[in-house]
């Protein structure tokens, strides 16, 4: 669905198996394995945050994903850091229906 309005697509997934479903699509430039957080981290160290966030991150998408990590706060931070100003986060969410009140989210 991105392919035709990206001039370079990342895909990422803990699942090597789910990387290798997307390697047979043949539309990314790049596939990573492994933590998001971890890859993001790893990314920033190696690239010029800067130059990365105002030359190329206009979109970051997340589907599926945000309901298998805990806290999200290190991941936005990290999102928010390599997106150029006006660029789009898009995620999408799960609703937690739950009567404790012990735990800000559930694994």
């Amino acid at each position: 669905a991105f392919r035709d309005c990206a001039v370079w697509l990342e895909g990422v997934d803990l699942s090597p198996d789910m990387i290798a479903k997307a390697e047979e699509r043949g539309i990314y430039d790049r596939l990573l394995a492994g933590d998001i957080l971890d890859i993001f981290n790893r990314d920033i160290e190696e690239t010029d945050c800067e130059a990365k966030a105002t030359d190329a991150i206009s979109l970051v998408v997340a589907c599926d994903v945000f309901c298998y990590i805990g806290s999200l706060e290190s991941i936005f931070k990290r999102v928010d850091a390599v997106l150029a100003t006006g660029s789009i986060f898009a995620f999408s969410n799960e609703l937690l229906c739950s009567t404790s009140n012990e735990a800000p989210y559930i694994l």
